[in-house]
């Protein structure tokens, strides 16, 4: 073998070990970056290590109920019933495994109802459920900080208010973060006209008045507050001015304050 072909298979081997690394790499990032692992399909069996303890547990959901009004299923660790689930929509593509922390070992069973979130955490025999009511669905993740953001609104107020709030995931703990923010941005388009007059104030929980919406102003939804129970969603007029208003539940306007009108036309 001459020179110059033992240099061209150098160069090529060279070249595949580097296209090889860059490969391993790029696998990893995903791997760091993507916390979805598997769509559960109704009636089959999966086998994954939920609490990290080197062991898989047995999972599986079937349906329980074809009743047209709301159908049915059930969720098993380990031959166990978990929990159930409810979806008026017969939608069985709506049960998830995700790891949305990589600082801990335990990874997280996630189940969308009909207006609600339920994620499942699993340890050695013992689950916990944490549920989230009016949500729509996990909007993004941060697998760093094991921050998940779920959209959220009610279907059962007419005049609906869309908004985000963060959860942090870690080891076998799932705690709602203080700050609720953000209006979906469906809801931002949203006319909302004054039934009576509405004191707004510059920050939440301030007692300066930003401005009054008079009765009959059309204002619009841009912002939300919450922390504990302190609730506040942020209006902004026609004219530009923007407050606060307090109200008990971000997911529900009060309707003796503001009444849907239209979807804003741009």
């Amino acid at each position: 073998m001459n020179k110059k072909l033992k240099r061209n298979l150098f160069n090529l081997m060279i070249f595949v070990l580097i296209i090889a690394v860059f490969s391993v790499f790029e696998i990893m990032e995903a791997e760091a970056t993507t916390a979805f692992i598997q769509k559960f399909v109704e009636g089959k069996t999966y086998n994954y290590d939920l609490d990290g303890n080197g062991s898989k547990e047995k999972i599986k959901f079937i349906k329980t109920s074809n009743d047209p009004a709301s159908f049915k299923y059930d969720l098993y660790i380990n031959d166990k019933l978990v929990t159930s689930i409810e979806n008026k929509n017969n939608n069985s593509d709506s049960v998830y495994l995700y790891d949305f922390n990589i600082k801990d070992k335990s990874r997280e069973i996630c189940i969308e109802g009909n207006d609600s979130i339920k994620i499942v955490k699993y340890n050695e025999g013992k689950y916990f459920i944490k549920n989230i009511d009016h949500a729509t669905g996990i909007d993004s993740y941060n697998r760093n900080t094991g921050v998940i953001k779920v959209g959220r609104f009610s279907e059962k107020n007419k005049n609906l208010i869309g908004y985000f709030s963060d959860y942090k995931v870690s080891d076998y703990k799932i705690e709602k973060q203080p700050i609720d923010y953000e209006i979906n941005e469906n809801m931002k388009s949203t006319k909302y006209k004054a039934l009576e007059n509405v004191k707004t104030y510059k920050y939440p929980n301030s007692s300066k008045v930003a401005y009054t919406i008079k009765k009959g102003d059309i204002v619009y939804a841009n912002a939300t507050y919450s922390n504990g129970t302190s609730n506040y969603i942020r209006f902004n007029s026609k004219s530009g001015k923007q407050g606060w208003v307090k109200v008990a539940e971000l997911s529900k306007l009060p309707t003796n304050m503001f009444k849907r009108i239209v979807y804003r036309t741009h």
